[in-house]
C-alpha cells in the first residue's frame, strides 16, 4: 500500500505543477480504517470539481491499482484545459 500511496502523491505533485486552473488534493488517514480522499479543485476559489472518499478494509471491492486508475480518470479530463 505504501508504494501505491507514494505513486499517488507523486502523480498529484506532477499534476499540480503543470496546472494553472485546477489542483488535485489527496488526504490519507489510517485511524480505525484506511481512508483516502481525492479531490480536484479550482485554484482561484478552491471549489470542488470532483471529490471521492474511498474506505479500504479487508473486504473492499476496490484495490490500490483501481484507486490509481480512478485518480487518472479524475484528472484526465482537466489535463489539457
Amino acid at each position: 500500500m505504501e508504494e501505491k500511496l507514494a505513486e499517488l502523491f507523486k502523480m498529484t505533485r506532477d499534476y499540480n505543477n503543470k496546472q494553472d486552473k485546477y489542483y488535485a488534493q489527496i488526504n490519507y488517514s489510517d485511524f480505525r480504517i484506511q481512508k483516502i480522499e481525492m479531490s480536484l479543485r479550482e485554484k482561484h476559489n478552491h471549489s470542488f470539481i470532483r471529490h471521492y472518499i474511498i474506505c479500504l478494509h479487508n473486504d473492499a471491492i476496490i484495490n490500490e491499482d483501481e484507486i490509481i486508475k480512478l485518480f487518472k480518470i479524475c484528472i484526465g479530463n482537466t489535463t489539457d484545459k
